[in-house]
């Protein structure tokens, strides 16, 4: 995917060492009960030996969740 949001996503995870291997949007849908509303942006990225996921309803969403994160010690 080659978006404008998928590049943002890729730049603030590239400055915390990390490496995106996947960022996808699913159109809102209804879910189950209690769960809240399904779709959103989705982003995966390497982080060592594991594989990290962040959500959110919108771009913002998820650029905010990027920067909690910690940088990538590996």
């Amino acid at each position: 995917m080659s978006s404008r949001n998928h590049k943002r996503f890729e730049k603030e995870l590239a400055a915390k060492g990390y490496t995106i291997t996947n960022a996808h949007w699913q159109p809102f849908g209804g879910n189950v009960e209690m769960i809240g509303r399904e779709g959103g942006w989705g982003v995966k990225w390497n982080a060592g030996e594991f594989r990290e996921y962040v959500f959110g309803y919108s771009a913002e969403v998820v650029l905010s969740n990027i920067d909690k994160l910690g940088m990538n010690a590996g």
